[in-house]
């Protein structure tokens, strides 16, 4: 998206803002920390404006996130009525295909802005109205951007989950794409109030692993392939493993990163096949991330980013993940 028509579609959202009373927010199916807490922050930004704000999620908000002010305000139902929807941080409509399928007719017969940073995307099946720039480090980061273009006051609390949203795609600060004003948007909000400290310590405490998950993640980490001369990192979990620990604990999000960083790995690709239906989380060093998510129409980063495929077989997906890495890790040297 040029600067231009970027611009063009933030004055577009503030008009619309100006006339919605009702507006609906939208966040992925499987929500994360910017996701979740783009949302929540938006509530703030438009409450403060006057407006009646419904934060909608088709699933519920995993336990290890689920402790931002304003969780419990999520609904699983669309409002009857509604005159804007904003959907945050959806790089595809994979996303958000359970909502569609149920409520595509009504989301379409009203203006959709969606507001995103992911370079990698696919469109939605109707019109939108597309606020999106990979080069902010995280949703959150954009929403600072938006409102100091629309002159939309951040509040302390607004601004306490700003922070949390970007610290969470920059893994501190620490990736590729942050950049000085990434830095400089956090060092803002904690200006407006935000609590560097009282936000670690909640999200330490969130995260905390029992003794049972501890051992789950030992074998899980027991159980890591490791193909492509060392460069990928593959586990699959199966559904019962799903079942019994997925709601307390994604066992992705226990593992992917600690396979990301074993020496030598260029992507770490966890499996999680829910019988049928099978997800990918994708984490890599090498920018392959996106590519490789996008042989399986998904999307995200070039090195975090997911997918989801409603009926597969497992033995096949790994084939055709080993095979889309290394083309990508070809092209990657190629280029």
């Amino acid at each position: 998206m040029n600067s231009a028509e970027f611009a063009a579609n933030v004055k577009k959202l503030g008009r619309l803002v100006d006339d919605a009373e009702t507006i609906l927010v939208l966040q992925p199916e499987k929500p994360d920390s910017d996701s979740l807490c783009s949302t929540l922050a938006l509530e703030h930004l438009l409450g403060d404006l006057g407006k009646q704000v419904v934060m909608y999620s088709y699933d519920e908000v995993p336990p290890y996130i689920n402790y931002f002010e304003g969780v419990d305000r999520l609904v699983d139902t669309l409002p009857k009525k509604f005159d804007l929807t904003i959907l945050v941080d959806t790089g595809s409509p994979q996303q958000i295909g359970r909502t569609l399928e149920k409520h595509q007719g009504r989301l379409a017969a009203k203006p959709l802005v969606i507001i995103d940073h992911h370079g990698t995307r696919t469109p939605l099946p109707f019109a939108t109205i597309d606020i999106i720039d990979a080069s902010y480090a995280a949703t959150g980061e954009l929403l600072v951007k938006i409102a100091a273009e629309l002159n939309w006051k951040l509040n302390a609390e607004a601004a306490s989950l700003v922070v949390p949203a970007i610290m969470a795609d920059t893994l501190g600060l620490s990736t590729p794409n942050t950049t000085a004003d990434t830095v400089q948007a956090v060092a803002d909000m904690v200006r407006l109030g935000a609590n560097l400290h009282e936000l670690n310590a909640a999200r330490l405490a969130a995260g905390a692993m029992d003794p049972e998950i501890l051992t789950l993640k030992g074998q899980l980490l027991q159980q890591v392939e490791y193909l492509l001369d060392g460069k990928l990192a593959l586990l699959t979990v199966g559904p019962d493993i799903l079942k019994e620990y997925a709601k307390r604990y994604d066992p992705a999000a226990l593992v992917v990163y600690d396979m990301q960083h074993v020496r030598g790995v260029e992507l770490a690709v966890v499996i999680r096949n829910y019988a049928p239906k099978i997800k990918l989380s994708l984490r890599s060093n090498a920018p392959i991330a996106a590519p490789v998510a996008a042989v399986f129409d998904g999307g995200g980063h070039p090195q975090a980013s997911g997918a989801t495929i409603e009926a597969g077989q497992p033995d096949d997906i790994r084939a055709k993940v080993i095979a889309a890495t290394k083309e990508a890790l070809a092209n990657v040297v190629a280029n």
